[in-house]
């Protein structure tokens, strides 16, 4: 999509953190000028593919307080689109592999694609799986918090869009500015829990209802926790750390 791209060309011109990119003074090689051509088009993909889920998690939430069962099959349908551009990406960190034969900080950067691009089909299936458990809610007109969603969600959507910015700028510090957040989004997760448990104690939601909100509440969190392990593969990229799982070395 034109937007998609334009978007992506902005993100590409701000300074990075760090960059695989020789000095500007520096004229690139033939070889340097197909190495970060295939770079941009794997991470415009990226972008694309998170742009999708971006929208497809808002619009669930936009289908549940509207009661739009409409725009929630719709929902269902995109997850196609998301799939494609998962088995696309593959294809190009593939051939990205073969082509270029990468080392040190490229072939780093396509091991994060790859890892970041099946974080980004999750969030996909993670919209179709709220879609589905909204139109159960909107089939038995049950009052739900929508209000109560959109507060976990204002949180972890722009988790999401934080941490490929991240990625396609090579950006350490806001990676581990977005990795900061996902703390709020578990209580305010833990919270609603608590809350929709209590409504159906005071018989103020049908039993059916409670699991639907349940899960929706889940999926919500869970986007947040794949925008974690979106930057945790950012700051692998950018300092070759690997971050993921702090001190599993200690039992408790």
């Amino acid at each position: 999509a034109p937007a998609v791209r334009s978007w992506f060309r902005s993100l590409r011109a701000k300074r990075p953190t760090c960059s695989m990119n020789p000095s500007s003074s520096t004229p690139l090689t033939h070889h340097a000028q197909w190495l970060q051509r295939d770079i941009e088009r794997i991470g415009g993909k990226l972008a694309q593919m998170a742009g999708l889920c971006e929208r497809a998690v808002r619009d669930c939430l936009e289908a549940l307080q509207r009661k739009d069962r409409q725009l929630a099959y719709a929902i269902v349908l995109r997850d196609q689109r998301v799939d494609a551009l998962e088995k696309e990406i593959d294809r190009l960190c593939l051939e990205f592999l073969v082509r270029q034969q990468p080392v040190a900080a490229p072939l780093r950067f396509v091991y994060s694609a790859i890892k970041i691009n099946l974080e980004l089909e999750r969030v996909g299936d993670y919209a179709e799986s709220m879609a589905r458990q909204g139109l159960k809610l909107i089939e038995m007109a049950a009052a739900v918090p929508t209000d109560r969603f959109w507060g976990i969600a204002e949180l972890s959507v722009p988790m999401l869009h934080d941490a490929v910015t991240a990625f396609v700028n090579q950006d350490a510090a806001l990676a581990r500015k977005t990795i900061a957040v996902e703390e709020a989004v578990d209580t305010l997760k833990s919270r609603l829990n608590k809350d929709l448990v209590h409504l159906f104690r005071e018989n103020k939601l049908p039993f059916e209802a409670l699991n639907p909100c349940l899960m929706i509440a889940r999926r919500l969190e869970r986007v947040s926790d794949q925008a974690r392990n979106i930057c945790m593969e950012v700051l692998y990229l950018c300092t070759g750390e690997y971050a993921k799982h702090p001190g599993a070395e200690v039992f408790r």
